[in-house]
């Protein structure tokens, strides 16, 4: 299903490997990887293959870590792409692989865990530069990086599987069915497929790990979010924005594919 979008580094790029980019490796290979342990969770992937593809994620972990910033993973292995600086770590790219690194690499999420404290406080990604620009361009400009607080740091006490600091969740997911509520209502305004990508790795962490009111309040809100229009034949909320996403004329990697029966699990 994926199999057009890799490249030459072994990677999942955002299009076909003749006309790659991979601005969002990263945040590709956390859901790829998320993917899988859902699938063998539910019975749908079968031990070897679940076995291919965890020892494939740590392979591409270390390939993503920054060797000038141990811990730190970037968007892209190798230079000269911009991708390839831990400079340009969003939310987004993070945030699936927060949820994979918890399941499937404890050694490589405890570095990344430590990394973001020491450069950046658990506070912010590092994020600091301008996505496409190279170091020496004008481009190369700083900006604010993408805030980390709450929500984030409830993902951490997940994919860490921190129980005693379950009461934290409690606090952490408010955000959750706030964000939900945001998707319903302001679908096409300040809420885009992009949002939802990021919003269904967090909420099926929660479902999987350490629930609460607000995670489950969550998940019933967002049952009521508008379908995008190119979202195909189906009344599946997630379904239907992964479809939009990864369905359009230049498909990339089909997530939307490997999401499938999870999408109708969570959300059947």
């Amino acid at each position: 299903m994926v199999q057009p979008a890799i490249d030459a580094q072994g990677v999942i790029t955002e299009g076909p490997t003749d006309n790659f980019d991979g601005g969002d490796t990263a945040q590709r290979e956390g859901m790829f990887a998320f993917a899988a342990y859902l699938l063998h969770s539910l019975g749908k992937m079968d031990d070897a293959e679940f076995g291919f593809c965890s020892d494939r994620y740590a392979k591409i972990i270390s390939l993503l870590n920054d060797p000038n910033h141990s811990g730190l993973i970037r968007r892209y292995p190798a230079l000269p792409f911009w991708g390839a600086y831990s400079d340009r770590l969003s939310r987004d790219q993070a945030t699936s692989n927060l949820p994979a690194l918890g399941l499937l690499n404890r050694t490589a999420l405890k570095s990344f865990c430590w990394a973001h404290l020491k450069y950046r406080g658990l506070l912010f990604l590092t994020n600091t530069r301008n996505n496409g620009a190279l170091p020496g361009t004008p481009a190369y400009a700083w900006k604010l990086p993408d805030i980390t607080v709450l929500d984030f740091h409830g993902m951490y006490v997940r994919a860490l599987r921190a129980w005693p600091l379950y009461p934290f969740l409690w606090l952490s997911d408010l955000a959750m069915p706030v964000n939900a509520l945001i998707k319903v209502f302001s679908y096409g305004k300040v809420s885009t497929n992009n949002d939802d990508l990021s919003f269904l790795m967090e909420l099926y962490q929660a479902e999987m790990s350490m629930p609460t009111l607000w995670s489950k309040l969550a998940k019933w809100i967002y049952k009521f979010r508008p379908l995008p229009s190119n979202c195909g034949d189906t009344k599946n909320p997630a379904q239907a924005c992964m479809n939009a996403y990864f369905n359009g004329s230049n498909p990339g990697p089909r997530l939307d594919l490997v999401y499938l029966e999870i999408n109708s699990h969570f959300f059947g």
